[in-house]
C-alpha cells in the first residue's frame, strides 16, 4: 500500500481530542487512491474507518487495528456553477454554507456551525433547527466498499432520515455531492440569520471544551438533553469527562479525557434514562474500535 503512514495518534484528529493509535493511516487525495487503499484494506481483511472532521466520533483507548482513511485534508476538491455545487466529501460542512451565505443562497444556513464534512454530514443527515444537509441536495456518488463500484443515486433514492442514511446502512464511503440552492430575497438578511444561528449555537451549546456534539440522537417525542437533565446527571463527572452542566447531550474533555470514560458515562446516562422514563436513548456518537465496557442494554 502506497502513502501510508504507520501508528497514528488519532486524539488530535477528533473534535473530543480523544482516541488510541491508528495501525495504518492515509490521507488520500483521489477516488482512484481511495479505492486503491479500501482494495488493499479488503484483501487484508483489515477494518477501514473513515475520518472526516473527527465531530460525532469517539475512538477507543485501544485505537484502530486496521486503516483509517481521512478525507478532511486532500479530498476537498469543490466546483460552483451558478446556484449549483458540485464538491467532494472532505469539504468542510460550515464552509461551503459560508460560501453558499457569501454568494446570496440559500438552503443550508441553519446549519452553520456544525464542524463536519459533506461526506460525513450526508451519511448521518446531520441538522439543526428542523433543516438537514440533505434539504438541498440533487444527488451523490459513493464507492459501494463490498463490491468496489461507484453509485451515483438522486436524492430519492438515499432514503434519508432523522440521522440516517441509505448511505450509512451500507459499506459505503460518500465520494461527491451536488446540491442545488435557492438565491436569497436579500443577501443582507441571509447573513444577519447566519450570524444569528452561530450565536444561538455558542448560547446553548458548550463550544469552549473538546466534545463531539450531540451525544445521543432525540427520540422520537423527546429531547435528549431533557430526559438526562431530570435524571440529576447533568454535571456528573468520570475522569476528565463532564456531562455539560449547560447542555446535558454534550460531554466535554476537560483535561486528558479517555474513551472508556466516556462509554462509561454514556451507559450510566443510558441506564438512569431507561430506568427513569423507560426511553433507551441511542448513541448519535459513532463508537470506534474495541471498548472495555460494552453499550449498556436493559435485561428482560
Amino acid at each position: 500500500m502506497t502513502q501510508l503512514r504507520e501508528n497514528i495518534d488519532l486524539a488530535p484528529f477528533t473534535t473530543l481530542r480523544i482516541g488510541g493509535v491508528a495501525r495504518y493511516y492515509c490521507e488520500p487525495d483521489s477516488i482512484e487512491q481511495l479505492k486503491e487503499m479500501v482494495f488493499q484494506a479488503k484483501s487484508d481483511n483489515m477494518p477501514i474507518l473513515v475520518l472526516g472532521r473527527g465531530s460525532n466520533l469517539l475512538i477507543s483507548d485501544s485505537g484502530w487495528s486496521g486503516l483509517v482513511l481521512n478525507l478532511s485534508v486532500k479530498f476537498k476538491e469543490k466546483n460552483w456553477n451558478g446556484n449549483e455545487l458540485q464538491c467532494n466529501a472532505g469539504c468542510s460542512l460550515d464552509e461551503i454554507i459560508a460560501e453558499a451565505v457569501s454568494r446570496g443562497l440559500s438552503g443550508l444556513e441553519y446549519l452553520s456551525g456544525i464542524p463536519g464534512t459533506i461526506g460525513g454530514g450526508l451519511t448521518m443527515n446531520a441538522g439543526a433547527f428542523e433543516s438537514t444537509v440533505s434539504d438541498p441536495l440533487l444527488s451523490a456518488s459513493y464507492l459501494d466498499c463490498s463490491t468496489g463500484e461507484i453509485v451515483e443515486q438522486d436524492k430519492s433514492e438515499l432514503e434519508f432520515d432523522y440521522r440516517s442514511s441509505l448511505i450509512k446502512k451500507l459499506d459505503a464511503i460518500v465520494l461527491n455531492s451536488r446540491f442545488r440552492f435557492r438565491p436569497a430575497e436579500s443577501l443582507e438578511e441571509l447573513g444577519v440569520l447566519r450570524r444569528n444561528v452561530l450565536k444561538r449555537r455558542a448560547a446553548k451549546q458548550p463550544l469552549q471544551y473538546p466534545n463531539c456534539g450531540s451525544v445521543f440522537k432525540r427520540p422520537q417525542g423527546f429531547y435528549a438533553g431533557t430526559l438526562i437533565e431530570k435524571t440529576s446527571l447533568k454535571g456528573a463527572k468520570c475522569g476528565d469527562i463532564e456531562i455539560s452542566a449547560k447542555h446535558a447531550n454534550f460531554f466535554l474533555n476537560k483535561g486528558k479525557g479517555k474513551a472508556g470514560d466516556v462509554m462509561k458515562l454514556i451507559n450510566q446516562v443510558r441506564k438512569a434514562v431507561y430506568e427513569l422514563h423507560g426511553v433507551l436513548l441511542e448513541p448519535e456518537v459513532v463508537l470506534a474500535g474495541e471498548f472495555e465496557e460494552p453499550l449498556y442494554t436493559p435485561s428482560l
